[in-house]
């Protein structure tokens, strides 16, 4: 409801005319979503991290980059989050084959008798004998 002297209830119901009389077409609000899956919010991660030089400070203090690169991926800004998710787990992925390639080589080198040892410490525990069940009547 709107002021209207002219009315006798001194109010009359609000109509378009009303809204374009009174509005100015020139002011208007942007609301920017800063949700953790926003594009803003990844590149102010990138930005955090590439031109802050936190990247730099972290590889000059020795973290390796292969610990935090799956997180970096995943917040990707300009991909679909599906993929970037898609990229991060391969990358995991193949970091883990790596690791277990160096553990084999690793396993490898040692000598024969600690090498039977570790296998047989992986050998899954044999399975226990099933009991006699009595005959059903």
């Amino acid at each position: 409801m709107v002021p209207d002297p002219s009315s006798p209830e001194g109010q009359r119901p609000i109509t378009a005319a009303d809204i374009l009389r009174d509005a100015d077409i020139l002011e208007f609000h942007v609301v920017v979503d800063l949700g953790t899956a926003s594009t803003t919010s990844k590149q102010a991660i990138w930005a955090l991290l590439s031109q802050h030089g936190v990247l730099d400070t972290m590889a000059a203090a020795g973290v390796p980059m292969e610990k935090f690169a799956p997180f970096m991926v995943r917040n990707l800004p300009g991909i679909p989050a599906e993929t970037a998710k898609r990229l991060a787990d391969d990358i995991e992925g193949q970091m883990k084959q790596q690791e277990f390639s160096g553990l084999m080589e690793a396993v490898q080198k040692l000598p024969p008798d600690q090498q039977q040892q570790l296998a047989q410490m992986l050998q899954p525990p044999a399975p226990a004998p099933a009991e006699a069940q009595p005959a059903a009547s």
